[in-house]
């Protein structure tokens, strides 16, 4: 009699949790994924959390630079400050040696970098049709060359009008209106007197110059104004002129040329538009010149941890913006009184028509 040989069953054929481990597997690994992208979204979180913070530090350590710049250029005017050009204290002009960027060790946070520059290549001025003109010097000191050109760039202003309904035309004639004023550019209006000579009230009107610089998107204007310098015919040269000038969706940039002198008085004003107007000066070779008694830049970089945050400010050495456009201007109706006397008795007449009973004719 033959014996049967037991044979475990072939392991092969028996496949009934096989699916199981493999959907089992797949979940594994999407949760793992899941869990991982979550985790890269937290740290992602907390690092922008933490930047955020280290960028508001960096920030207020900046303008402390700007602060403790501004004191000791306070105890220095009104003598000239001297320039800082180097971002530590070492080499620093003496005046300079109390700025050492410490605000707060702890937290490792200080104005990295100080820079003050009494004298900048760019003067930087906001304006508003709704404040008054600015009124400021263009000086270039004794050593310099004497100023050639002027070259005066003003920024699109993002509250209102459109560049496409800027003038094409390369030859304008004519202001307009504010309520037809569809340009996002503003037309600047800028006077110009010499003041490096003998100074009297003729020279001043036939040598002062009064440009009005129309923005235009006509690529092919010059933007190019020539100042007349002669004392005979420069009052009918200088005066009024309409500048086409060209723009882009930056910027405006007109200039002026012609000039031969080392101090200019600027009055500075804007239509329409509020803008950043920015003025630089060149010298017959090109050379961008230094532009002192106007205004003070001060360049702090401010760093917390390893963010960084830099800021630029300028302090006006002139009161620039208290100069109004009017003799008497209010924001309430006015009536213009004169007095005349008849018999030897002061009497008053009111000329203006205006209704109001403070301005009712009287006799005292």
């Amino acid at each position: 009699m033959k014996k049967q040989q037991y044979l475990p069953p072939r392991l092969g054929l028996n496949e009934k949790g096989l699916v199981s481990i493999l959907v089992t597997v797949v979940l594994m690994l999407i949760m793992t994924i899941i869990t991982l992208s979550f985790s890269q979204v937290i740290r992602r979180e907390q690092r922008q959390a933490l930047d955020r913070q280290l960028s508001t530090q960096a920030f207020y350590a900046a303008e402390s630079g700007v602060n403790a710049a501004r004191s000791v250029i306070g105890k220095i005017l009104p003598a000239t400050p001297p320039d800082k050009t180097e971002c530590g204290i070492a080499g620093a002009p003496g005046e300079y040696l109390d700025l050492t960027g410490e605000v707060d060790t702890a937290t490792e946070t200080t104005y990295s970098c100080l820079l003050i520059s009494p004298a900048p290549q760019t003067l930087a001025y906001d304006l508003s049709p709704s404040l008054p003109a600015k009124v400021f010097p263009i000086n270039v000191d004794s050593a310099s060359n004497p100023i050639d050109s002027l070259q005066i760039q003003w920024t699109p202003d993002s509250g209102g009008g459109t560049y496409a309904a800027c003038t094409n035309s390369s030859n304008p004639v004519e202001l307009y209106p504010a309520a037809a004023w569809g340009c996002q550019y503003g037309l600047v209006r800028m006077d110009l007197s010499p003041v490096d000579g003998p100074i009297s009230r003729d020279s001043l009107l036939k040598e002062t110059f009064t440009g009005f610089f129309t923005p235009t998107r006509n690529g092919g204007v010059s933007s190019t104004v020539t100042y007349n310098s002669s004392n005979v015919n420069g009052g009918s040269a200088n005066q009024g002129p309409l500048v086409a000038t060209k723009c882009d969706a930056t910027n405006c940039t007109a200039t002026i040329t012609n000039l031969s002198g080392r101090k200019y008085f600027a009055r500075v004003s804007i239509k329409y538009r509020s803008t950043q107007l920015k003025i630089s000066a060149r010298d017959s070779l090109g050379n961008e010149l230094k532009l002192t008694g106007a205004q003070i830049l001060i360049d702090s970089t401010g760093r917390a941890s390893d963010v960084l945050r830099r800021i630029q400010v300028r302090i006006p050495l002139v009161h620039d913006g208290l100069q109004g456009d009017f003799a008497i201007q209010s924001t309430d109706s006015m009536c213009k009184v004169f007095s005349t006397f008849s018999n030897g008795g002061e009497v008053y007449s009111n000329h203006s028509g205006d209704s109001s009973p403070y301005c009712a004719p009287t006799t005292p």
